[in-house]
């Protein structure tokens, strides 16, 4: 426990003593903590719905949260009925959740992506879920879908 409390302290004395450059002010409509799967959502829906200035901060480079910093590789969700072998048919503890809005749209674009590049929406036959991807490719798909919203204005993302 002393030794938890000693790295919580260094941890703390550390970021005190590092510099960060200081950004200009800044107006926006909304403001999203967070390049994860849920702020980038957020951003992208904000701006679907007319949000007119959004602003996306995220302390690393890679947008996508687990499925892309943290090397998820695997989401363990299922497909649909009727899909053997995924979801609650092969798990009793698994609870069916079906793909839709933008979560569909993330990962019917990494299986695209999966099937141009390895022949397969599956590369690799997971058997603990329906697809797998490389982090630095969902990442690509991450901002594949954020760019239009880049391009025109509406979202600014600060790293």
């Amino acid at each position: 426990m002393k030794n938890v409390a000693l790295a919580v302290l260094a941890l703390f004395c550390f970021s005190l003593n590092s510099t960060h450059a200081k950004l200009p002010d800044q107006k926006t409509d909304l403001l999203i903590v967070g390049g994860t799967e849920s702020g980038w959502a957020a951003a992208i829906q904000a701006a679907r719905q007319g949000v007119k200035s959004i602003t996306l901060v995220m302390d690393g480079d890679w947008l996508g949260g687990q499925y892309t910093e943290q090397a998820l590789a695997c989401v363990d969700e299922n497909k649909g009925p009727g899909k053997v072998g995924w979801g609650v048919d092969w798990h009793p503890m698994k609870r069916s959740f079906h793909r839709s809005g933008l979560f569909k749209e993330l990962m019917d674009g990494i299986e695209a992506d999966n099937t141009v590049k390895y022949g397969s929406p599956m590369p690799g036959r997971p058997f603990h879920g329906p697809s797998t991807f490389r982090p630095a490719e969902a990442e690509a798909i991450f901002r594949k879908l954020l760019q239009p919203y880049r391009d025109n204005g509406q979202v600014k993302l600060i790293t």
